[in-house]
């Protein structure tokens, strides 16, 4: 009730202030039925969204999804329960786990996960709470991973060449 509440009420908010398309980095992706119910909030208020299922494995006393697998497995289970096609008001992302909280390999999985869906993916990147040494921009290109539509939220510790590697990929900060 309270995941459903709390996206339903953000969705009449953000109608009510003039927010034309939030992005929701829906992190409270704990169970099916919190995803259920945090897309149902949203798509029960009218609000256009973008909501994106969150991969961060929220920390619980007794986890339902107790491997990485099973939320990439969710994510599929929603995209074809909610979002068959792209063309309601709300549309489905992803948003990926930060850099540095799973190996590497976890968030190649992510990505993949998120073409197989064919839907865009959002992602903290460079954010002012990372060990400076984190050049996640950097990391994403060297491997191949930066994509035209990727949006990368923050981005406030970015290097102008690390910007300039976004634009040239044609991603969104």
């Amino acid at each position: 009730v309270d995941v459903y509440g709390g996206q339903y009420v953000g969705g009449l908010d953000s109608l009510i202030n003039g927010v034309t398309t939030p992005i929701d980095h829906s992190f409270i992706t704990n169970s099916p039925d919190h995803s259920d119910a945090a897309v149902r909030g949203l798509l029960d208020s009218g609000v256009r969204a973008l909501w994106c299922y969150g991969f961060y494995p929220s920390p619980q006393a007794d986890p339902v999804f107790t491997t990485p697998q099973h939320r990439l497995d969710d994510a599929r289970r929603v995209r074809s329960t909610f979002f068959p096609t792209d063309d309601g008001l709300v549309r489905m992302g992803v948003a990926l786990t930060e850099l540095g909280m799973q190996p590497f390999t976890e968030t190649q999985r992510e990505l993949q996960t998120a073409e197989d869906l064919a839907v865009p993916v959002t992602m903290h990147t460079n954010c002012v709470w990372t060990r400076p040494e984190f050049h996640d921009v950097e990391l994403y290109h060297r491997a191949g991973l930066l994509r035209a539509g990727q949006i990368h939220s923050h981005a406030n510790r970015c290097s102008d060449h690390e910007l300039a590697l976004l634009r040239d990929a044609g991603c969104a900060v």
